[in-house]
């Protein structure tokens, strides 16, 4: 009976290290089968990081497109601005000629200034005496008379390119002594 045990002791060990055996070349084989699913988790890094740069790729392309309207953009203000310069420049030089043509005023013209910078001071019932057709450039005197407060005046008046830029006035009673 020793020796039923024996042999099926040793049976048993025999299956036993079969067993371990086995189950060692299976753990081997599954062990190579996960190699590449190890693989698979470095893979998935790799595709959050490539998911990562196309994402930074694609906001380059659109930033690289708003940077292509803003150039655009600035050039198509450039022109306006270039557009309104010359607009600018032509209004000056029309102020300019028309400044110029009020500064050789016409002799009504040269009436009414006068006039007008008489009644300012106070006088009335204003009388020019001069010639206001010969003052060539707006530029002369002239010789007027005037009232103010019931009191005749005689005075002239400097002119410059139509503007008044001096006056003498003293009443009449002042001349007798």
């Amino acid at each position: 009976m020793i020796e039923v045990l024996l042999i099926c002791f040793a049976v048993l060990a025999a299956l036993s290290v079969g067993g371990v055996v086995l189950l060692d070349r299976r753990l081997q084989q599954l062990s190579e089968r996960l190699e590449p699913l190890e693989q698979l988790a470095g893979l998935s890094e790799r595709v959050r990081g490539l998911s990562t740069e196309l994402h930074r790729k694609e906001l380059n392309e659109r930033l690289a497109q708003h940077l292509h309207e803003l150039a655009d953009a600035q050039s198509r203000v450039t022109a306006a601005l270039s557009e309104l310069q010359q607009q600018v420049s032509d209004v000056s030089r029309s102020l300019e000629r028309s400044a110029q043509a009020a500064a050789v005023a016409p002799a009504d013209a040269l009436s009414d200034r006068v006039r007008r910078h008489l009644a300012a001071q106070g006088y009335e019932q204003v009388t020019l005496l001069s010639d206001l057709s010969a003052i060539k450039g707006g530029s002369g005197r002239v010789v007027f008379e005037a009232r103010r407060d019931g009191v005749v005046h005689k005075g002239q008046l400097s002119l410059a390119e139509g503007e008044i830029v001096d006056a003498v006035v003293r009443s009449a009673y002042s001349a007798f002594p």
